[in-house]
């Protein structure tokens, strides 16, 4: 009976535009953002995919910071791929930093296959990236990008989890 409600509670909680929560226990503390409309990405520059954001506690003593973003992804229009990466800054600072490893434009979160790939060619991929964290308030997301102009980068349905213990 437990599993189905929050089954209900968790898809209701999906049909909103974007949820953020925390769940706290003695040992782990997990933050969720849900973003289930899609989003189109293009250009060569690092976009903020700005709803889909965590503000993050980050206790005395610091902590190793466990990040996983997924969603559905279709990475079109030319050769190349797109890619994706989580990032945070501390709350009051400009200087945002890239979750280990940081790689930039290295990791390719999605390929458009030599452009044998379309706008329907839809698919779930998924980043796990961490980094300690001195105590302090953060904020935490995910930027997207292609690696040509001509390419698009379409994101749905996606879920940022940020841990700790």
């Amino acid at each position: 009976m437990i599993r189905q409600t929050k089954q209900i509670v968790i898809g209701t909680l999906a049909a909103l535009t974007t949820v953020v929560a925390s769940i706290s226990s003695a040992q782990a503390v997990t933050y969720v953002s849900l973003f289930s409309d899609a989003r189109i990405f293009s250009g060569t520059n690092w976009i903020w995919w700005n709803p889909n954001i965590v503000n993050a506690f980050i206790p005395a003593g610091g902590r190793l910071v466990k990040v996983t973003f997924s969603a559905e992804s279709a990475c079109y229009g030319a050769s190349g791929w797109c890619t994706a990466r989580v990032v945070y800054r501390q709350v009051g600072s400009a200087t945002i930093n890239e979750f280990q490893p940081a790689v930039g434009t290295d990791f390719a979160f999605d390929s458009s296959d030599s452009n044998n790939e379309g706008s329907g060619s839809w698919e779930s991929h998924a980043i796990s990236r961490s980094a300690f964290l001195p105590a302090g308030n953060y904020q935490i997301w995910v930027q997207a990008r292609t690696t040509s102009n001509a390419l698009t980068l379409r994101l749905d349905d996606a879920h940022l989890r940020v841990e700790y213990e």
